[in-house]
C-alpha cells in the first residue's frame, strides 16, 4: 500500500513497505493483485482482489475488510472468497451503490485479454452482491467498441468508492475505464493486454 500527497505524482509506501497480501499457498499461478476498494455503509473499507495461486487450485476473488483505508496487516479480516467463475472474469473492481444499497463488482469477461487480439468488442459482467457476498443478480454487457478492454477495468467512483451514476436524457449510465488490448505485437509494457490506451465506456445502466 502507498499514499500520495501530491495528486499521484509521487507515492510513499505504508506498512514499512511490507505487502499486505500474498498467495496462499504460493504456487505457479498469477498470484494476487488487481485490488479495488470501496467503503461500506458500516464505515469499514472493503477490498476485492484476484487470487490465482496456480497448482490446480481454484482461482477466486478475495474480499477483505479493515477499519483503516491503509489496510494495516493486523487490522485485516477475511470476508469472502468468491470463485472467479461466479463473477465471469478477472480484473475486477468493487463499488458500493448508494441507490440500491449493494456492493457491485465489474469484471472483464472479454475473450481477448488472454487470447489473440481479434475480437474487437468489450464484454463486461456487472454483479450485485448480497449480504452473504453471493451473487444476487448479474448482467453481461457486450459493447461494440472497436477495441477490447484489457487489464485493470474500473468503475467511476467517488473518493469513498461509491458508484457515480450519470444521467443523460433522463436515462441512467455508469462509466468503466481500463487499459485496452489493441497492440498485439507490442509487449514493452510486459503484456499486450496492458499496452493499449486507457479508454472509457459510458454504459446504459441495466437497472
Amino acid at each position: 500500500m502507498a499514499v500520495s500527497d501530491d495528486g499521484g505524482r509521487s507515492f510513499k509506501r505504508l506498512n514499512d513497505g511490507v505487502y499486505i497480501l500474498a498467495p496462499d499457498p504460493l504456487g505457479d499461478g498469477y498470484g494476487v493483485g488487481q485490488p479495488g476498494v470501496a467503503q461500506g455503509p458500516d464505515g469499514l473499507f472493503y477490498m476485492i482482489y484476484t487470487d490465482a495461486p496456480g497448482n490446480g487450485i481454484q482461482d477466486t476473488m478475495g474480499i477483505i475488510r479493515s477499519a483503516e483505508a491503509a489496510f494495516p496487516p493486523a487490522s485485516i479480516q477475511t470476508v469472502a472468497k468468491i470463485p472467479a467463475t461466479a463473477l465471469r472474469g478477472y480484473s475486477a473492481d468493487l463499488a458500493f451503490d448508494d441507490a440500491s444499497g449493494e456492493f457491485l463488482v465489474i469484471a472483464n469477461s472479454s475473450a481477448a485479454p488472454m487470447g489473440p487480439a481479434s475480437d474487437r468488442r468489450s464484454t463486461l459482467t456487472l454483479s450485485a452482491l448480497d449480504a452473504t457476498w453471493s451473487v444476487a443478480s448479474q448482467t453481461t454487457l457486450t459493447l461494440q467498441t472497436g477495441w477490447t478492454f484489457g487489464e485493470g477495468v474500473a468503475l467511476l467512483k467517488d473518493g469513498r468508492g461509491h458508484l457515480l451514476r450519470q444521467t443523460l436524457d433522463n436515462e441512467l449510465y455508469f462509466v468503466v475505464a481500463g487499459s485496452t488490448w489493441e497492440l498485439a505485437a507490442f509487449t514493452d509494457l510486459w503484456a499486450p493486454w496492458v499496452a493499449g490506451d486507457l479508454k472509457y465506456a459510458v454504459i446504459k445502466a441495466p437497472w
